[in-house]
This record gives structure tokens, sequence and C-alpha cells, in this order.
């Protein structure tokens, strides 16, 4: 896989999560994807004296342990079929999504949609971390850490190719957060007037994409080729064996299966 398709499918990954931050904040107050945020939020809400501060609280919670389950769904998952992991993920991240407007359509916005779509980026992050792409998708600090590590080895003249491309999917993932954060908000206050009504399921579509793309192109879904060279090898020890009068492994096997039934009660043999 080459690092440019890397670095488009991490720009892919990065803008479904900024879209639906972008939103979920302007809209709800808080992430879907990102969940230093929501640790913070629910951390000032406890100590914030009012008469939401209990539901608030737990509020934010509710989405931390949402998140949390999308990652121990997205290791259920891997652990059955490691190499499908993204395809089996895709249609039920996208089913959330459609869940939450469905839901919002019948009762409105509702701030507890984002409990909804936050299973939905722990399976992403899970996927994107803990596979060849090796790189955050929904978290940017740890994005900005490695940035920051480049950027000193620069200075100090110490910066060698393979750290140039090491960062480069990082650096793909920050700038592709920040331009779906600017243009989900465009869209949300200027054209949507505020109503975040459908302005998630080009996120869930774009998601589920990547999900597949991720597996096809980390994972060969064909045969894998026949080793011709292992054929002729094995071959070549088969013909030897036979020259000289000695039995392969498996013609010794059937041999063994082959052999008369009364021989089993010989305890010669």
């Amino acid at each position: 896989m080459s690092l440019r398709e890397k670095c488009l499918l991490t720009c892919g990954f990065a803008f479904a999560a900024g879209w639906s931050d972008a939103i979920c904040f302007a809209r709800y107050g808080s992430f879907a994807a990102l969940m230093t945020g929501n640790t913070i939020k629910a951390g000032i809400a406890a100590a914030t004296k009012s008469e939401q501060r209990f539901e608030n609280m737990v509020y934010y919670l509710c989405i931390l342990i949402c998140y949390i389950v999308g990652g121990v769904v997205f290791q259920a998952v891997k652990a059955r079929w490691p190499r499908r992991v993204g395809v089996l993920s895709a249609p039920v991240c996208l089913s959330l999504f459609i869940l939450s407007e469905v839901l919002n359509q019948i009762v409105g916005n509702n701030k507890w949609q984002v409990c909804i779509l936050a299973p939905t980026f722990g399976i992403q992050n899970s996927l994107t971390f803990g596979g060849g792409l090796q790189t955050n998708t929904t978290i940017i600090t740890g994005n900005m850490q490695k940035l920051s590590l480049a950027l000193y080895q620069v200075l100090a003249c110490k910066v060698t190719k393979a750290n140039l491309v090491a960062i480069a999917t990082p650096a793909a993932a920050v700038l592709s957060t920040f331009m779906a954060s600017i243009i989900g908000a465009v869209i949300l206050m200027d054209v949507a007037k505020l109503n975040a009504a459908w302005l998630f399921v080009p996120a869930g579509l774009l998601q589920a994409s990547m999900m597949v793309v991720h597996d096809k192109m980390f994972f060969q879904w064909s045969t894998p080729a026949v080793d011709q060279r292992a054929l002729a090898t094995d071959s070549s020890l088969q013909v030897a064996c036979e020259a000289s009068g000695l039995k392969t492994e498996d013609e010794g096997q059937r041999a063994e299966h082959t052999r008369p039934s009364y021989f089993l009660r010989c305890p010669a043999w």
C-alpha cells in the first residue's frame, strides 16, 4: 500500500470525525469522536452547581461509555474475523448513523443522539490506530505530538526520509479534521440554520466507505498465489524417493491406513 493511499484513507476517516464533531459541538455542546473534550466537560458538569448538574455529568459519561463499547465490539469482531473487521463494521456503523437521524425526526433535536454516534468512532479509531494505518483519526493530540517530534528533528538537522514518511498520515489526519470542522460548522450554522437533521448521514456514508476500502487495501481477498518453487521442490523429493525405493510421508500414511485389520491384533504392529 502506497503512502498516498494511506494518506487518502486517513483523510477520509478524519474528515468523517471532524465533520461529526463540529456539528455535535455546535448543536449539543459535546463530541461524538473526541473523548478528551467529553471527559473535560463531564468534570466541569460535576463541579458546576446547577439543577442539571447530575444530568449533564451522566450525559457526558454515557458518551464515553458508548465510545468504549464501540471499541469492545471492534475487538470482538476482529478476534473472529480479523481480515473482515472493516467490512463487517461498516454496515453496523452506518445503521447507527441512520438510526440517530430517524430518532431525530421522531423526537426532534436531542443531545442524547450523540450517544448513538459515539460507538461508531470507537470502532473507527480502533480500526485505524490498531490496524495498518497506525494513526489516530479521532484524537488530534497524539498526532500533534508526532508532528512536534518531526519539527524538532528538522530543527536539529536529524530528520530522515523515514521520519518524513512517518508523519505523513498524522499530518493528513490533523489537516483533514480541521477542514472538516470548518465545512461542517459552516453548513450547520449558515445553511441548515442549526438544524442538524440528516447532516450526520454524509459522515456515516464516508466512514462506512473508508472501512470497506481499508480492508480492501490492507487485506487481499483473492486466493493466495501458489508457490511454484515449493511445488517443484516437493515433486523433486518425491521422484528421488521413488528412485531409491523409499516411501514418502504421504505414501507411508496411506500404507498404514490400508494395512489389513488382522495386523492390528498383532503386538508387533
